[in-house]
C-alpha cells in the first residue's frame, strides 16, 4: 500500500510539473501576430540587366544603402560626373568608386528631416548590348528628394550605366556617366547631389 501511494505521488508530482510548465510558458497559447520587418530588403538576385534597374530603382525610392551598394560592381565600380559640376569638383570626382557611394548616400538618407520616399523615374531607357557579357543602359532621369538641408531637391538629367556580368552569372553596375539636362531645363544634375553629400 505504501509503495502503491508513493508511486501515486510521483506520478502526480510530474503531472503537476508539466501542467506547471505548459501554462508558464503559454505553449498551447495563440500567439500573437509578430510586426512586420520594415527593414526586410527587397532586392532581387540581378539574374538580368532589368533586375539590376529595378534593384536601383527601388533601393533609392525606399532609401536602402545595402541595396543600393549591391546594385553596384564593389570593386570596378566608377562614376563620371556632368561636365559643368566636374569643372566645379574635380578633386572630389577624381577616384570615385562604390565606398564614395556609399558614403553619399547613407549622408543624404540621414539628412532627411522626414520619412517621405524619394520620387525616382527613368524613361526612354535604351539598351545596347556591347558583349555577351556587358550591356550600356541610357535613360533620362528625375529624382526628388524633399526634407533635406540643401536648397536644392529636385535633380534631372541623362544617364549611362554600363552594366557587367561577373563570373557568378549576376550583373552589376560598373561605370555611371552623369550628363545635365538641356539647357532649358533649370533642375541640377545628380552629379550635383553627390557632390553635396560626398563627406
Amino acid at each position: 500500500m505504501y509503495k502503491l501511494s508513493t508511486g501515486k505521488m510521483k506520478l502526480s508530482a510530474v503531472f503537476g510539473l508539466l501542467v506547471s510548465l505548459v501554462i508558464g510558458c503559454d505553449i498551447l497559447g495563440t500567439r500573437s501576430p509578430e510586426a512586420p520587418n520594415s527593414g526586410n530588403s527587397g532586392f532581387i538576385p540581378p539574374t538580368s540587366t532589368d533586375i539590376v534597374i529595378d534593384n536601383m530603382r527601388n533601393s533609392i525610392r525606399q532609401l536602402n544603402v545595402e541595396d543600393y551598394t549591391a546594385c553596384l560592381d564593389e570593386t570596378k565600380f566608377n562614376f563620371k560626373p556632368s561636365g559643368d559640376v566636374q569643372a566645379q569638383y574635380a578633386s572630389i570626382f577624381a577616384n570615385w568608386g562604390a565606398i564614395n557611394e556609399k558614403t553619399y548616400f547613407n549622408a543624404m538618407k540621414s539628412d532627411k528631416k522626414s520619412e517621405e520616399n524619394p520620387v525616382f523615374e527613368l524613361s526612354d531607357i535604351e539598351y545596347e548590348t556591347i558583349a555577351s557579357d556587358s550591356t550600356v543602359i541610357s535613360a533620362r532621369y528625375s529624382l526628388e528628394i524633399n526634407d533635406i538641408s540643401r536648397e536644392v531637391s529636385n535633380f534631372s538629367g541623362n544617364l549611362r550605366w554600363v552594366i557587367i556580368r561577373r563570373e557568378t552569372g549576376l550583373w552589376y553596375i560598373k561605370s555611371w556617366f552623369d550628363y545635365s539636362a538641356e539647357e532649358s531645363d533649370t533642375t541640377e544634375s545628380w552629379s550635383r547631389l553627390k557632390a553635396a553629400y560626398s563627406n
